[in-house]
């Protein structure tokens, strides 16, 4: 039987299911990389970052969703990649990859 709550629950794990495969897609193209090799690939990072992190923003839908991508350095190699989701600016959920555990990507809900 259709209800609200239940097509709501099924989109939103479709949704995290689709953001998981882009992390997953990041991090198996930049994890161990060198910090400039990264910054090459995702340009200047923003004022958040610092030493021992960086973030990058991913814009679309006419500015309402955004992505961010973390990268975390170890002697500037990247050793953690995170990504969080904003709608209207407002932070919705991060997924995290934990290297040999299992699940590989937790996703925690912000909203």
């Amino acid at each position: 039987m259709f209800s609200l709550q239940n097509y709501y629950r099924s989109s939103n794990e479709i949704k995290n299911i689709m953001t998981q495969k882009k992390l997953k897609s990041i991090v198996e193209s930049n994890l161990y990389l060198p910090r400039e090799e990264i910054e090459r690939k995702f340009g200047k990072p923003n004022t958040k970052s610092g030493e021992y992190i960086s973030f990058f923003e991913e814009h679309s839908c006419f500015g309402l969703l955004k992505n961010e991508i973390g990268f975390i350095f170890d002697k500037n190699i990247a050793v953690d990649i995170f990504l969080t989701q904003y709608l209207i600016g407002i932070d919705c959920r991060t997924i995290f990859y934990y290297k040999n555990s299992f699940p590989e990507y937790k996703t925690f809900y912000t909203l």
